[in-house]
């Protein structure tokens, strides 16, 4: 039931938000790629479009409300409409696994 939606993805440069566009522009979503690599973007904007999928990209920073209200804008300009957003950017920070006991009794214990 995705085919024709336009769908918005945060994070799409890389790792989830990268495989789920490719996913979805297979099922005949329209995408709209968002990230902070414009380069990574332009990639995967131009391999979608080579398998014969639908997709453009917007440079987003999620941390800067202008920023996602410039892909929502994108998604409605170039289609007319945004249908689903799927916010997936995001960073965990790398730790040390000998943190985690700490982490598990002290912290989360709270």
């Amino acid at each position: 039931m995705i085919k024709g939606k336009v769908v918005a993805i945060t994070g799409a440069s890389s790792g989830i938000g990268k495989a789920t566009a490719l996913h979805l522009a297979k099922q005949g979503a329209k995408i709209v790629l968002g990230a902070r690599s414009e380069e990574s973007l332009a990639a995967l904007a131009e391999q979608i479009t080579g398998e014969g999928g639908l997709a453009v990209y917007k440079s987003t920073d999620v941390r800067k409300r202008d920023s996602l209200e410039a892909l929502v804008k994108k998604a409605r300009e170039q289609y007319g409409r945004l249908d689903v957003l799927f916010s997936n950017a995001g960073r965990c920070p790398s730790v040390p696994w000998t943190i985690l006991p700490w982490m598990i009794g002290n912290r989360w214990s709270m």
